[in-house]
């Protein structure tokens, strides 16, 4: 019998050693995982903060390339010969230059 309670006592704390350790190691993994997930979520805002700031970026690049285009339309117009452009500085110079298609350069309709 005393055979019998010692074994039996020796199985339950064998159980519970094996019960501890089990939970120990979700623990532990649940910890490890938290990390992993709190480091993601920086590293995503980390990303997300830096394709905003490229995007301001990329909206003031956009604006200088459009100017410089249109300057280059500017300068066109300067160098063409063939251009003759007329009214007073209230016009736009597209409005001038389609009166003049329109005109034939002729001076009327």
């Amino acid at each position: 019998m005393t055979k019998t309670k010692d074994e039996t006592k020796g199985r339950c704390e064998a159980e519970m050693i094996d019960i501890d350790a089990v939970n120990t190691c979700n623990k532990q993994l649940a910890a490890k995982m938290l990390e992993i997930a709190n480091l993601k979520a920086d590293t995503i805002n980390t990303i997300g903060n830096g394709e905003a700031q490229v995007a301001q970026v990329m909206t003031s690049r956009r604006k200088y390339e459009y100017l410089g285009k249109k300057l280059d339309v500017i300068k066109a117009f300067k160098d063409n010969k063939n251009l003759k452009i007329f009214g007073d500085n209230q016009d736009d110079i597209l409005s001038q230059m389609a009166a003049y298609r329109i005109t034939d350069g002729k001076g009327g309709l």
